[in-house]
């Protein structure tokens, strides 16, 4: 899910069993962690999540292997606030290591739209885009604020490779690092901001029937590589941000980050309105025209505050099933 500095690759999914077998040594731990990423509070509650990736960190991969060798090439090549692709098994450990934001990250557990995974599948796979198949995907990374993409023929040891055709990309956009078949591309952006001015009429109106439906971005687009004004974001922490901008009457703010109703807006005393375009990105609506300074701040919402009562549900359960399970074990001691 596409968050302020994707923590999204920090939560592992089942398959990740089958990932250590390939890339690590198995172990206890590794199982542990595998395990323990499918629980939803490890997400949820920050201290429990820094355990859990200390003990995932104990399985990563060794400096050697080619998710580190990826992830290196990321870290040397893209500024810390530029999000990048990083398919496989690099999406899994990139953010042990960097705080470089991801596009999708690991898995699916909190994705909150069709279209998010639609466009995935078709950047994998290119499924009917016949000569059109990097232009299409190139358009869904720029759709969702992707600079780089990484990209592992078969033959090489990272896991989960998912490009039909891993070549597609050769020559038509810039490689900045190279290991044999392992590449990663820069995806040229005239604003590397995750905010942009576009016109009124250029949000995305409607949800694309599959990958292939790219027309409906087209207007959107445009206005990205052709930016009416300049616009810029910075991430004061994990859910806080800055975005300072130029607009006009007939203008509003794309940020590209999941929308959702914990998203609040504010420019000095006063709240912006906020809106979901048809693909689940944010459209600011700033007024009158002119130039701001927004504060964009992700606070509690109804999911939050359910999460909240569900963790603290789970843990009382927990220790209520330990003391009448210690009770228990008493109890038959005594009898013996």
């Amino acid at each position: 899910e596409i968050r302020p500095r994707d923590w999204s690759s920090d939560v592992c999914s089942s398959d990740l069993a089958q990932v250590v077998n390939v890339t690590t040594q198995e172990s206890h731990v590794a199982r542990a962690c595998c395990g323990v990423g499918e629980v939803s509070i490890v997400r949820n509650c920050a201290p429990i999540r820094r355990i859990w990736c200390g003990l995932c960190q104990q399985a990563e991969p060794r400096n050697g292997g080619d998710e580190a060798k990826i992830a290196r090439g990321f870290v040397e090549n893209f500024q810390p606030t530029e999000r990048v692709f990083a398919a496989g098994t690099v999406s899994i450990w990139l953010n042990l290591n960097s705080n470089l934001p991801q596009f999708y990250g690991c898995c699916d557990q909190s994705v909150r739209t069709a279209t998010l995974r639609g466009a995935l599948y078709q950047i994998y796979s290119g499924e009917g885009s016949g000569d059109r198949e990097a232009e299409i995907a190139i358009a869904w990374l720029k759709t969702y604020g992707v600079s780089g993409v990484s990209v592992q023929a078969p033959g090489t040891s990272v896991y989960g490779q998912g490009f039909t055709h891993p070549h597609k990309f050769d020559g038509v956009l810039p490689e900045v690092w190279r290991q044999g078949e392992s590449v990663i591309y820069r995806i040229p952006r005239i604003n590397q901001s995750l905010a942009h001015v576009i016109q009124r009429g250029s949000a995305i109106s409607r949800e694309p029937v599959n990958g292939l439906d790219t027309q409906i971005l087209e207007p959107l687009l445009n206005d990205l590589d052709n930016p009416p004004h300049r616009a810029t974001l910075r991430w004061i922490n994990q859910h806080e941000a800055e975005i300072t901008a130029e607009t006009s009457a007939d203008q509003v703010l794309f940020v590209q980050e999941t929308c959702d109703p914990g998203w609040h807006a504010f420019e000095g005393q006063r709240e912006i309105p906020i809106r979901c375009d048809a693909i689940g990105l944010t459209i600011i609506e700033p007024a009158p025209a002119g130039a701001h300074t927004i504060h964009i701040v992700y606070g509690d919402s109804s999911e939050d505050t359910a999460t909240r009562y569900a963790q603290a549900g789970g843990l009382i359960a927990l220790v209520v099933w330990t003391l009448r399970a210690r009770r228990i074990r008493t109890s038959r001691q005594m009898a013996d």
